[in-house]
């Protein structure tokens, strides 16, 4: 058994400590927690759309855009004639140890008919 939120007299908590006790009190799943503005999406332009503050926790990691904050996102024109369904997603990607979370869209099938996500 390994003390977590106790001084010991050296730096012992990682990231996977944080990430095991967010799992253990919101679960495993991906939630959007009711903090801020809970990612509220506003259209910036034609082609892009803003993201307000807000938290999110997947599978135990916890990320955010800070309050008073936003990001942009880009994404592509559609086709005269034609539906589509974009979807915004936050990606975890983890390199050599490092990780990362990005919002990214992905580009839904261009469809006549009726889009699916």
């Amino acid at each position: 058994m390994q003390i977590i939120t106790g001084k010991t007299g050296t730096n012992h908590v990682k990231a996977e400590d944080d990430r095991a006790l967010h799992a253990a009190t919101f679960g495993t799943g991906n939630y959007v927690l009711n903090v801020g503005s809970k990612f509220a999406i506003s259209a910036s332009t034609t082609n892009s759309l803003t993201l307000s503050d807000g938290e999110l926790m997947l599978q135990g990691c916890h990320a955010r855009i800070r309050h008073g904050e936003n990001e942009t996102l880009l994404f592509d024109n559609g086709s005269t004639g034609y539906n589509r369904i974009d979807l915004v997603v936050a990606k975890y990607q983890k390199y050599s140890g490092i990780e990362y979370m990005d919002l990214i869209v992905y580009k839904g099938d261009e469809t006549t008919g009726t889009p699916t996500a």
